[in-house]
């Protein structure tokens, strides 16, 4: 499939009513909370060891405190090295991972989001656009949060949809690049890698988290169930030996590609056939798997099983 045809299948999936209910759910609200910590965790000297979450305390099938769940931050973090950080979130979706992020910035610092999706940048805007009041936080310390839409890719759907190039691309001096749950829907992860680095200063640090099954390292391990998502591009997560493939491609160095968290929650029967284990998939069928039906905004009702994915970080430096 080309890069038009993902981009295509992605744009009609994250429709606005779609993002609207993404925002609402208690399992993405969780989600991103994981995956906030997990980034804010990371060190500088992240070469000697990645951070490894432990939930196993923690019960994700209830809604978590943010501000608890967060709390204890190490200072040490690549976000917080310096003041005046420059951060793209490629991907930046309706902005959950990003507001927490943001709210951990040293004075300064700018966060530019890019989605190729209008309907969640839609959300994305809504949840920033307190951010010129004089009461808030960001305002306070000089921390700047945009947007745009813009496929870093193909100028013709730029050119085609009248978006222009963000100028912080065109400057390519971002401190930390970071993309969040995202790489399983993209169809060309050796381009879209090597231009994002290319938006790296030199020692700029490249971040992925996503989903991650060990027996996605498996040659057949596409065998058991057919895609039932399209805008699934690569089902089960994405393997560490694709990653570190894709970084290497890309030029970057200090490479590490590692496991760093596993979730456990109440998931819906066509997420868990597009990105869990075999063994959860048979479970599914088998009808092994503990249920909870969970009430959606329009009153129907939606079965969820309990199941665990991994989530898998790779991470890699420009150089000088």
């Amino acid at each position: 499939m080309s890069h038009s045809e993902a981009r295509s299948l992605n744009i009609k999936h994250f429709s606005q009513e779609k993002a609207d209910d993404y925002d609402k759910r208690m399992e993405i609200a969780n989600q991103s909370l994981v995956l906030s910590k997990i980034l804010l965790s990371v060190g500088t000297s992240y070469i000697d060891e990645l951070p490894k979450i432990d939930l196993s305390d923690v019960d994700l099938t209830v809604r978590i405190d943010r501000s608890l769940f967060l709390r204890g931050i190490s200072d040490g973090g690549i976000f917080r090295s310096k003041e005046g950080l420059k951060i793209l979130d490629f991907a930046c979706g309706t902005g959950l991972v990003t507001y927490d992020i943001a709210s951990h910035l040293l004075p300064n610092s700018k966060i530019v989001g890019i989605d190729i999706s209008q309907p969640v940048l839609n959300n994305f805007n809504d949840r920033f656009k307190f951010c010129n009041s004089f009461e808030n936080f960001f305002y306070k310390n000089g921390i700047e949060v945009v947007s745009y839409r813009y496929d870093i890719l193909d100028n013709t759907f730029n050119v085609r949809n009248s978006l222009e190039e963000p100028k912080e691309l065109n400057q390519a001096k971002f401190d930390i690049v970071y993309c969040t749950i995202s790489y399983h829907h993209l169809e060309d992860i050796d381009q879209i890698t090597a231009r994002l680095s290319g938006y790296l200063a030199p020692n700029g640090t490249l971040i992925i988290l996503d989903f991650y099954n060990s027996d996605i390292e498996l040659q057949n391990h596409h065998d058991h169930h057919i895609n039932n998502n399209e805008a699934v591009r690569q089902l089960h997560g994405i393997s560490r030996k694709k990653l570190l493939d894709t970084f290497g491609k890309a030029g970057l160095v200090d490479i590490r590609v590692e496991p760093v968290a596993k979730l456990k929650m109440y998931r819906a029967a066509k997420f868990i056939k597009n990105h869990c284990s075999k063994e959860n998939v048979e479970k599914l069928e088998k009808n092994e798997l503990k249920m909870f039906q969970i009430l959606e905004a329009d009153g129907t009702r939606t079965k969820t099983y309990l199941v665990e994915n991994e989530l898998v970080m790779a991470i890699g430096k420009k150089g000088n």
